[in-house]
């Protein structure tokens, strides 16, 4: 039976999140495929497993190494390039580190990759992957050829709610970590994220919410960060640029100074119940 083989991710030995959106999304290849799902995790010691079954995972690999504490690019890209070997395809998530081991597994496996993926089909027998481009303004479809080939998803596309009817077995099972000589260490992990949020008020732009360089240090910021996440998706926000005037009017990608100047004008028109 064909394989398709989910790369997994984790943190002082729990999934992230984004570990059960890449089986979610290679259960979808796989059912169209008639082939089984293998979820592959890299941790240096006991890894939690919950909710991969549930997800879509047929078997759950577990690859335990001192030197996969961190992300190490080599012996990752290597361990994963081994089980894969006789794999249709692979999905990786288009993190930070997806984003460097996913060229890695390509290169390694001479395999066509899609990065930033939203939605993956199957036709002819074929990989049909869809992704945005230029800011968000097209939508690609591009179809792999030969086998494996890698698909790295775009984060919080694919739901893993949606693949759990499937409730596969996720049996657990050992694999070897493959050495691999260290050509790049990650030696620490920060969990550090900085934003600013913005708006236009006559014509200045003032800060409503400031940089803060640690969320665990500053959780009366994180609702503040969500609603501006949820209002950023209602508004079709999908790549930067992106401008907001007065919360009504928004212009998407570069653009001239004429156009900003328009929207800025658009925005501060009086409304019609402002002139009665």
């Amino acid at each position: 039976m064909a394989r398709i083989l989910a790369v997994c991710e984790q943190a002082d030995g729990k999934l992230k999140k984004v570990s059960r959106e890449a089986v979610t999304a290679a259960r979808a290849l796989a059912d169209a495929m008639g082939a089984s799902v293998d979820a592959i995790i890299l941790a240096a010691a006991g890894v939690e497993t919950e909710g991969l079954g549930e997800a879509g995972a047929d078997r759950v690999l577990v690859a335990t190494h001192a030197s996969f504490a961190m992300y190490a690019p080599d012996a990752f890209a290597a361990t994963i390039a081994a089980q894969a070997k006789d794999c249709t395809a692979v999905v990786v998530a288009a993190t930070a580190m997806g984003k460097d081991l996913a060229p890695r597994l390509a290169a390694i496996m001479d395999a066509p990759l899609a990065m930033d993926v939203t939605a993956v089909a199957v036709e002819g027998g074929k990989v049909v992957a869809t992704r945005p481009i230029y800011a968000g303004k097209v939508i690609q479809q591009v179809v792999l050829e030969g086998a494996p080939v890698l698909v790295a998803i775009r984060p919080n596309t694919f739901t893993a709610a949606a693949a759990a009817a499937a409730g596969k077995a996720g049996t657990v099972e050992t694999v070897s970590a493959v050495e691999a000589t260290a050509r790049l260490v990650v030696k620490e992990r920060k969990a550090v994220q900085k934003f600013c949020i913005a708006r236009l008020r006559n014509g200045v732009a003032e800060t409503i919410v400031s940089a803060a360089d640690r969320m665990k240090e500053a959780p009366d910021l994180t609702d503040a960060v969500a609603g501006a996440d949820q209002r950023a998706r209602e508004l079709g926000v999908s790549g930067v640029p992106f401008f907001i005037f007065e919360g009504t009017t928004a212009v998407s990608g570069a653009q001239e100074a004429a156009t900003l100047l328009d929207a800025i004008r658009q925005a501060r028109a009086p409304t019609p119940e402002a002139l009665t």
